[in-house]
């Protein structure tokens, strides 16, 4: 007799555009459907990466949560883990964890399982104080990062060994990019110039200004250098005010979100991340697996990925005159770049693939739904 699918349910704040948003899709659409079955549960909004899930089959539940505490989320939450019959409850992120734990509880849920994707430490002692406690009834508890996972250890006091490391994975689909000329006059790039690029959230975390204020000083050095900023948030119009004031005019475009970054990247000559902190960056593996050179704050996960001068540059967080300075050199050395770039490609297929992450993620689920169907039987 057949067993039924593991039903999966995913709780998370929303599906807005971001790194942990996007692994959560990734993760959605590349698990063995013939095993499980995956419902969204978003405290939030369902957000604008709800539309990559590529099975309609797949139920995505909107809270509405607005900020602060809501104990009534809390039950609202158990009563649709047991309607969708949840049998491995995943938070990612504190806030998800909270509500989701508590509500696996009350729903009989026992396969639990919580991941971390990045986050600010010291937290707020009762915050990790009540991480602590309820850590002890998870099945499973991951980090993205070893940096991650010595911060919940420190902070937290979450034993050693009831953590592991899942990196971040990277579809066959980023290998295959390559550098698109067209692509810079479609957006008015003009041709001829090298471009530099960034993905990501506009906020204030991932500090594009200090990209922008590099690539300006490259330019006032009379470099042929254009930028390219794909992705939205609260801090857009003060970045392009800023590219506005010291950008040349024309050298420089704002994407938006776009839902498909892969013709973005193909825009791109080097890829530069200028987090004031990082977790394990999707972002990043897809632009070195795509083969192009890459730029990093040394900070959080970024350490784990690129080796200085062999794989990408690092730079010290906010020095502007360090990045430009790793940038020209780029620019100025074709071989360096090139080697670099390949380095990077080839440490990403080494080290990121996305079957092994999955995989990963359906034994974990699958040992946590075993807790769930013993409990039941008894």
């Amino acid at each position: 007799m057949m067993r039924s699918p593991i039903v999966v349910g995913h709780v998370v704040l929303s599906l807005q555009a971001g790194g942990l948003e996007n692994g959560v899709v990734n993760v959605i659409n590349r698990l063995d459907k013939n095993e499980f079955r995956s419902v969204v549960f978003c405290l939030q909004v369902a957000g604008e990466f709800a539309q990559r899930i590529a099975d309609p089959d797949v139920k995505v539940y909107s809270f509405g949560l607005k900020g602060g505490n809501n104990p009534g989320l809390i039950w609202r939450l158990a009563r649709s883990l047991k309607k969708e019959n949840v049998a491995v409850v995943h938070t990612r992120n504190p806030e998800a964890f909270f509500y989701g734990a508590v509500a696996a509880r009350i729903a009989g849920v026992k396969g639990l399982i919580h991941s971390e994707h990045g986050r600010d430490f010291p937290d707020k002692w009762h915050r990790m104080l009540l991480q602590r406690v309820l850590s002890r009834r998870a099945n499973a508890i991951f980090t993205m990062s070893e940096d991650l996972k010595c911060k919940l250890i420190t902070y937290v006091k979450i034993p050693p060994q009831s953590i592991s490391v899942i990196y971040n994975g990277v579809g066959d689909e980023f290998f295959e990019i390559a550098r698109s000329a067209a692509k810079d006059r479609s957006i008015g790039l003009p041709d001829g110039h090298f471009v530099v690029g960034s993905i990501g959230r506009l906020a204030e975390v991932k500090n594009q200004a200090m990209l922008i204020e590099g690539v300006a000083r490259l330019q006032k050095q009379g470099v042929n250098v254009a930028f390219l900023l794909v992705g939205d948030g609260p801090l857009r119009a003060p970045l392009e005010a800023l590219a506005m004031k010291l950008l040349k005019p024309g050298s420089y475009y704002f994407a938006g979100f776009q839902n498909d970054i892969r013709p973005y990247l193909a825009a791109m000559d080097i890829f530069a991340l200028t987090s004031l902190n990082e977790g394990i960056s999707n972002t990043l593996l897809e632009a070195m697996a795509a083969k192009r050179a890459v730029v990093v704050t040394k900070v959080g996960g970024n350490l784990e990925i690129v080796k200085d001068q062999v794989n990408g540059c690092m730079v010290d967080s906010g020095d502007v005159v360090g990045l430009a300075n790793a940038l020209g050199r780029y620019i100025q050395e074709r071989g360096f770049r090139e080697a670099t770039a390949e380095a990077g490609r080839a440490y990403v297929r080494d080290r990121h693939s996305m079957v092994s992450m999955v995989r990963q993620y359906e034994e974990l689920y699958s040992l946590a739904a075993e807790r769930t169907r013993n409990a039941q039987a008894t």
